[in-house]
């Protein structure tokens, strides 16, 4: 790795040169920029860019969950604390061929499994630090109307085990007082009196979101 002498106008980096300088950028963005006028490294526009050029799909992707594991290497322990936040939001119905994949974008459907119906919201799955400032989507599902509750504890599991597994500790979950939500908190076991559920060995607490329920 050639870091010895500032940068050419139009230099290409590897995909193994611009890791390392998302990791870099992710310990501290002060430093990197320090270090930018000195060494070969990408500017921060451009790193942004290329994380921006990941992948896009309904589940966490191989490259999306790469740099977060990156970002939670050089995180202490405290900071790897999380919280999951659900919410569903409204979509402009439409449909929109991708020939990069062959595929109609804008049906209801999340990962393997799609329907005929198109897609009039989005429930958006969220990582949020609780002892750091820091935050990560991690996928979302397009439905028609509203997502079932089997479906979105299906995912939220799936999610769960995803993080969980390149270091992250998920210790509550979030969502708003939707009747699927509540339907599916019932399934998990989580009361009044008892507002968690086990997954896996590990109590994670269920929260609703203080907002809605001052709305509702």
């Amino acid at each position: 790795m050639d870091l010895n002498q500032k940068k050419n106008t139009g230099k290409l980096y590897s995909p193994e040169m611009k890791a390392f300088a998302l990791s870099l950028y992710y310990i501290s963005g002060k430093a990197y920029k320090l270090l930018s006028k000195f060494f070969k490294l990408q500017s921060k526009s451009s790193l942004m860019k290329w994380v921006a050029a990941f992948p896009t799909a309904p589940e966490l992707t191989p490259a999306a969950k790469e740099a977060l594991a990156r970002k939670v290497k050089i995180m202490s322990e405290s900071s790897n604390l999380c919280t999951i936040t659900m919410d569903e939001m409204a979509l402009k119905a439409d449909l929109l061929y991708d020939p990069g994949k062959d595929q109609v974008i804008g049906v209801e459907g999340v990962f393997f499994w799609r329907s005929s119906l198109i897609a009039t919201s989005a429930l958006v799955f969220m990582a949020r630090g609780i002892n750091e400032n820091w935050k990560q989507p991690l996928g979302y599902l397009l439905v028609h109307e509203s997502c079932l509750s089997d479906k979105i504890k299906a995912t939220l599991l799936d999610m769960i085990d995803e993080i969980t597994s390149i270091g992250l500790h998920v210790a509550t979950v979030v969502s708003d007082l939707g009747s699927n939500f509540q339907k599916m908190i019932k399934s998990l076991g989580v009361t009044p009196t008892q507002p968690w559920f086990w997954h896996k060995g590990r109590m994670i607490f269920y929260l609703f979101d203080a907002p809605h329920i001052i709305k509702a």
